[in-house]
């Protein structure tokens, strides 16, 4: 557990600046890919109970926006919005920033989410995971269905010992059932780390389940079934979920798994040896995949490191070669967030480090890997983290994090950029 909640917490993603002086030419009223915008008013709004910003406790964990993209959602560790009282740890944001009257989550939620995803098939509702045990002061388990109004729908019901920690969700809307990563328990309460597929009353899909083949070990002495963490969770285009996990602490794969569980044999899980653990997945209209994380990788642990922080995958599962990002110093620190757009030309990323000033949350790289230097790559100050991308209406990209400052604005844990539309 920890070693999740350590990357998460410590930050993944930097980058190091384009052209720094670069000139923007564009239309009246456009804006330079990366600037903030500024008609969205976060600023230090978030607080807690003890007066402590919202920023120095993780401030905004997760963020999902609404199916027509005017709202956002957004889960942390907070209590009070611009000096007022709110629901705990859950809120629904306008789309200028402020605080949404019509959501109420009463009590709020008594620990952390992590997970938050809009429910396609009802405006409004979403769906909440993380480590807690009460919602507005009723007992649940860790994961939740929430109406547009902010009251609990009783009618999901999680077996409340099923899921003791949920760490990633995924809505599959063609089969109107949610992937749930995180621990999962059995009868006897006895929880590990797993993938879940549940229904939409919140039943268990039995037709789903991971087969051990995933996670044998070549050359294995183990006697005992091995250890197998999860990371994420990404559902392709295909239909088809991809699952980045860790084996023993020190085999880190990344798996391509059918409707019912099965390892893809045409997506070969071992040919790109990462050295440390996968956190942040995208994929590409073609299937390539992008994977992101505090590693280097390569096709072998003895060859020499084809790249690092982000790499490239073939449909197949093979490196991809012609993508490099060729040392540390060009995405530096640990790599939380990665992103593709429609627009197919390269890759977003943000994240998180503590090294020496400037410090930069978020840039773009281009197809071979190399940095864009069109897109403004915002700083931050030392110590801050992105948690997360993600996309709004189209020209929008939220960065959600422990954020405090980006790029000169004062934040509480959201800030908006512009992308070209």
């Amino acid at each position: 557990m920890s070693d999740f909640f350590s990357s998460l917490s410590l930050a993944v993603w930097l980058v190091m600046s384009g052209s720094p002086g670069l000139a923007f030419a564009g239309p009246p009223g456009s804006f330079p890919p990366g600037a903030v915008d500024e008609t969205f008013h976060l600023d230090a709004a978030l607080e807690n109970s003890n007066q402590i910003p919202a920023y120095a406790l993780g401030s905004v964990r997760v963020a999902a926006t609404s199916l027509d993209h005017e709202k956002i959602y957004i889960g942390g560790m907070f209590d009070r919005f611009q000096g007022k009282p709110i629901g705990h740890n859950l809120a629904r944001l306008l789309h200028d920033g402020s605080l949404d009257p019509s959501f109420d989550s009463g009590a709020g939620i008594d620990g952390i989410p992590y997970a938050i995803v809009a429910d396609p098939k009802e405006s409004g509702a979403i769906f909440v995971g993380g480590s807690f045990g009460k919602y507005q002061n009723k007992r649940v388990a860790a994961l939740i269905h929430v109406h547009s109004d902010g009251s609990l729908d009783d009618s999901f019901k999680v077996r409340q010992f099923a899921i003791e920690m949920v760490s990633n969700l995924v809505f599959d809307a063609g089969r109107d059932q949610l992937y749930v990563l995180g621990m999962i328990g059995d009868e006897g309460r006895h929880w590990a780390p797993g993938i879940v597929r549940l229904k939409r009353d919140g039943s268990v899909d039995p037709s789903f389940k991971l087969y051990s083949d995933l996670f044998q070990l070549k050359q294995s002495a183990l006697r005992r079934p091995p250890s197998v963490y999860g990371n994420r969770l990404l559902l392709s285009r295909s239909g088809k979920l991809y699952y980045a996990y860790t084996v023993e602490s020190s085999f880190h794969r990344l798996a391509r798994i059918d409707e019912e569980g099965y390892a893809d044999p045409e997506f070969r899980r071992d040919a790109v040896h990462f050295d440390r653990s996968i956190d942040a997945l995208a994929e590409t209209a073609d299937g390539q995949l992008y994977a992101a994380g505090a590693f280097q990788y390569g096709e072998t642990a003895s060859a020499k490191p084809h790249g690092w922080n982000i790499a490239r995958l073939n449909p197949d599962g093979r490196l991809d070669t012609q993508f490099i990002v060729a040392n540390a110093n060009q995405v530096m620190g640990v790599a939380s967030s990665v992103m593709t757009t429609p627009s197919e030309d390269g890759v977003y990323f943000a994240g998180g480090f503590a090294s020496s000033p400037p410090e930069f949350l978020f840039g773009k790289l281009q197809t071979d890997g190399s940095m864009d230097p069109s897109v403004l790559a915002g700083d931050g100050k030392k110590g801050d983290f992105v948690n997360q991308m993600l996309l709004g209406k189209p020209g929008e990209l939220y960065l959600v994090g422990s954020l405090r400052d980006y790029a000169g604005h004062a934040l509480s844990g959201i800030v908006r950029l512009h992308l070209p539309k």
